[in-house]
């Protein structure tokens, strides 16, 4: 059930005017009241371990790649044994950036619900999820208490 504030019949539109009123449940779309399989996956940390989990089967198979083809010529393929390699690499750095970069989006707000925290502390987040460097500075700003 949603809340909103709604002046009060017979008041000035001011903040002290104003009252929480309930607002009617919306629709229901879906009768049988279940949610859909997307909506029930979005809400889980599927996605993030999915990413964990495709990075490390690729560092897997860079490992058996190289143990494969150690002292060996290369494969007749048509792409080159350095392309393909260099693809699993990317591909296991993005898709583990992506659970990395989730993982610290919901750390900060859990950091900010244990109790009141400077707004400055908000940034020091922002910045460990756009590099190396603001990492870093969240393990010795936040990673202390």
């Amino acid at each position: 059930m949603d809340l909103h504030r709604h002046p009060q019949p017979g008041y000035a539109s001011t903040p002290t005017s104003t009252m929480w009123v309930e607002e009617p449940e919306p629709h229901n779309t879906n009768p049988g009241g279940s949610k859909s399989a997307w909506a029930k996956l979005t809400k889980t940390w599927a996605f993030e371990f999915g990413g964990f989990v495709a990075g490390l089967l690729c560092l897997a198979a860079t490992a058996a790649l190289l143990g494969r083809y150690d002292n060996q010529l290369a494969p007749k393929w048509p792409v080159t044994l350095n392309f393909v390699l260099s693809f699993l690499g990317n591909v296991a750095f993005a898709s583990t950036l992506f659970g990395v970069h989730a993982s610290v989006a919901q750390s900060k707000w859990i950091w900010f619900v244990k109790r009141p925290r400077p707004m400055a502390g908000l940034a020091t987040f922002q910045d460990a999820r756009s590099g190396p460097l603001g990492a870093i500075q969240l393990l010795f700003t936040a990673g202390s208490e």
